[in-house]
């Protein structure tokens, strides 16, 4: 605390004469997690997990990814244009320069949702395995293109601490872990 916010306080004090009592209201947590599935790697071969359906059903498209993350973040709105043009500018680039086994599906704006505090953008990265998630967070610290275009497109997405934000992983349910 700075000392001049110090001496607001004392003002504040003063000219009241007396502070109120403190007071305090109980909290009601809510707390949403995948807390009945426990997190597999569905690329993978485990006894009752169709590990060679997961994989080829992710070639033939029918499924985005063995394992799908989707982030929603809002940008700030002075930045929403640039952001347009650093996408159409810079997607293809961000798709190719990814980590063997990352696949860059496209970030979106949102149309409708019945989520609230999810932010108006979503990005969507799909993995083979649990290894290629791995392997992109090693290589978002490197210094090659997808490093440079995978910092870019983060500086776009609002950090202020109201910004609207959320995160999902996602497996296909045929291989999901139901503990």
């Amino acid at each position: 605390m700075s000392s001049s916010d110090l001496e607001r306080l004392k003002g504040m004090i003063k000219s009241r004469d007396s502070l109120d009592a403190p007071t305090a209201v109980a909290l009601d947590p809510e707390v949403r997690t995948g807390e009945t599935f426990i997190l597999t790697d569905p690329g993978g071969t485990r006894a009752g997990e169709p590990g060679a359906n997961i994989k080829a059903l992710v070639k033939n498209k029918t499924l985005v990814g063995a394992v799908t993350m989707v982030w929603g973040y809002d940008v700030a709105l002075e930045h929403g244009d640039r952001f347009g043009a650093w996408l159409r500018d810079n997607e293809a680039a961000l798709a190719a320069a990814a980590p063997k086994g990352v696949n860059y599906r496209g970030t979106y704006a949102v149309f409708s949702t019945t989520e609230k505090h999810t932010g108006n953008y979503r990005t969507i990265w799909a993995y083979d395995s649990l290894n290629a998630l791995q392997a992109m967070y090693a290589a978002a610290g490197g210094t090659d293109e997808f490093a440079t275009l995978f910092k870019q497109l983060n500086d776009f997405r609002d950090r202020s601490r109201d910004a609207n934000r959320a995160q999902e992983i996602l497996v296909p349910a045929a291989a999901a872990g139901r503990i």
